[in-house]
């Protein structure tokens, strides 16, 4: 049981003061050297506790990377690399207009950078190469840019 203890505090200190998902305590605690049960058990004790919540933790990085404007496809890749489970992502909402408004953020942000992007192929390419890096639809991007040339500032 001293065991169990130890890796309980570990995991503990991990929820609390990370943003951690269920698996990625998991994880740690596997690699710490404790087995399946072992991790397994703890894990649902925290949960059990409420100290440990997949919803809360995607709540947060949720708003995390909208407060970035990031595009859908940026947001989803982050929470497949934080191992949510498929069901908590799927509901997870894309929205065209949300998402036409934050590409026209990166947009702006960037075309100080690539000032000739009306008059340059190559900068427009850039400037696209950034937006899909955003995590933006490439139909969304080329409407914008289409748009951009008058779109006043955002910010």
């Amino acid at each position: 049981m001293e065991c169990y203890a130890q890796f309980y505090k570990y995991a503990k200190i991990l929820a609390l003061k990370w943003r951690h998902t269920r698996q990625m305590i998991m994880d740690k605690l596997i690699t710490k050297g404790a087995s399946t049960s072992l991790a397994e058990k703890v894990v649902t004790s925290l949960s059990n506790n409420g100290i440990l919540d997949d919803a809360k933790v995607f709540e947060l990085d949720i708003f995390m990377m909208e407060e970035k404007r990031y595009g859908y496809k940026r947001v989803k890749e982050y929470l497949l690399k934080k191992n949510f489970s498929s069901e908590l992502i799927d509901t997870y909402v894309f929205n065209k207009e949300i998402e036409k408004d934050n590409c026209y953020y990166h947009f702006n942000k960037a075309s100080r950078k690539y000032k000739n992007y009306k008059y340059s192929d190559d900068e427009r390419e850039k400037l696209r190469n950034y937006l899909k890096r955003c995590g933006f639809n490439g139909k969304i991007i080329n409407e914008v840019i289409k748009v951009g040339i008058i779109y006043e500032n955002v910010m």
